[in-house]
């Protein structure tokens, strides 16, 4: 009896928390969007520039709480805005007089956008083009990337040489070629971006999904290579041949 009521003074006095200590989920750690791609690379359905078949929109989330996206997403944002200097309605339009669209000066180069993806707000069109850039330097793209495999040519005139491979068959070895991401592979990146993003995208009909991809793949690569021209110094008549040879390119759907 003594042994019994000793016992039960013995539970009674140990404090409830350490009794039973609740489970809890380990916390996912923050992922900056890189991560998030080469997760989602991993994924089943994820071969030959198809988007994985689930999407973590969780991770998505917590892949755009990184400050220096945030920072350079602002950027975008005002530059996207600016009506005053010139600096990115004649290449993207954006006011009643020329819709948003890409606009490169050539008969088959200038289109103005017709899906959904035009009525999107200013901001998320922004984080779009920044986490697209992303997507494109990690698959080796980019003008950063491209002046770097110029710099391993070594005989000729490089530029030149580079930019034929545009209007033609791929090159390997080319630096245009090596610095281009394949349309195909931007518009798995774009089908799998929007429907963890958009409500709109994921219940459009019509116009058809790659209306709104074609769309969203031209803009954000005009958006933010025009940053890169204007407010980011690389504005060198190199870049702007680059630039233009490699959005032609993404018009042709190569």
């Amino acid at each position: 009896m003594k042994r019994t009521l000793l016992a039960v003074l013995l539970a009674l006095s140990v404090p409830s928390a350490v009794m039973a200590q609740p489970q809890q989920k380990p916390l996912l750690p923050k992922m900056t969007i890189e991560e998030f791609v080469r997760q989602a690379e991993t994924r089943p359905g994820f071969h030959n520039g198809l988007p994985p078949t689930t999407i973590d929109t969780f991770q998505l989330a917590q892949a755009q709480t990184d400050p220096q996206r945030t920072d350079m997403v602002q950027k975008l944002y005002e530059l996207s805005q600016d009506r005053t200097e010139g600096k990115i309605v004649p290449v993207r339009g954006g006011t009643p007089e020329k819709p948003l669209g890409c606009y490169l000066g050539g008969k088959d180069t200038n289109i103005e956008f017709k899906s959904g993806y035009k009525d999107v707000d200013g901001r998320t069109q922004c984080e779009w083009a920044y986490d697209l850039h992303e997507f494109i330097v990690k698959n080796g793209g980019g003008y950063d990337n491209y002046r770097k495999y110029l710099q391993g040519a070594t005989s000729g005139n490089e530029m030149n040489e580079s930019l034929r491979s545009y209007a033609g068959g791929k090159d390997p070895n080319d630096a245009f070629d090596r610095a281009h991401v394949p349309y195909d592979k931007q518009a798995a990146f774009a089908d799998t971006w929007w429907k963890a993003n958009s409500q709109a995208y994921k219940k459009t009909i019509l116009p058809p999904k790659d209306w709104w991809t074609n769309d969203a793949v031209l803009d954000g690569n005009n958006l933010y290579t025009r940053w890169e021209m204007t407010d980011g110094g690389k504005g060198s008549s190199d870049m702007v041949s680059w630039r233009d040879a490699d959005i032609a390119t993404l018009i042709q759907k190569k």
